[in-house]
């Protein structure tokens, strides 16, 4: 019985770089995106952007998104239900500026009344979803596909060329 080994286990460089190529091209691509949506006040969340690839002990590789918790907000949504903290929004407020007219017409609310009839708001109506994650994605996989397929394809050569030296010696 031959023992085939697999080379040089754990060197997937060119999936790796492949992978990378796709995580930078999804990252310029979701700012993009928020940017045209004008999901963008402060642009704590744009700053926030980032990706990881990471290599498990199996050879599976994943690519990490990493940005500000709200993220999930601006793609899923939020259901109409409960309201959300007002004080959540108070940062949100001052980015935007937003300021609500008092009900004699005369100077401005506080920004913590205006921040609770926007929770109070949100949660009558919730948030409407982007989905700006599924969007981003298949923008990317169009454009970067042959990339991550021809990253795979070299790894995969390799593998199989040491698999097969190892049968000859």
């Amino acid at each position: 019985m031959a023992v085939i080994s697999r080379g040089n286990r754990g060197n997937w460089t060119n999936i790796k770089e492949a992978l990378n190529i796709f995580g930078d091209a999804y990252i310029q691509e979701l700012s993009k995106q928020l940017l045209q949506l004008d999901k963008v006040a402060s642009g704590k969340l744009l700053r926030s952007l980032d990706y990881k690839v990471i290599q498990d002990l199996e050879d599976n590789f994943k690519v990490i998104i990493i940005a500000q918790d709200y993220l999930k907000f601006i793609d899923s949504g939020r259901k109409a239900g409960k309201m959300p903290p007002p004080k959540s929004l108070l940062s949100w407020i001052e980015d935007r500026r937003i300021r609500f007219v008092n009900k004699n017409g005369k100077g401005f609310m506080k920004k913590e009344q205006t921040a609770f009839i926007i929770a109070r708001s949100i949660g009558k109506k919730g948030i409407r979803p982007t989905n700006i994650l599924k969007i981003t994605l298949g923008n990317v996989l169009n454009l970067r596909s042959k990339v991550i397929a021809n990253g795979a394809k070299l790894d995969f050569e390799y593998l199989v060329n040491s698999i097969m030296l190892d049968l000859k010696q």
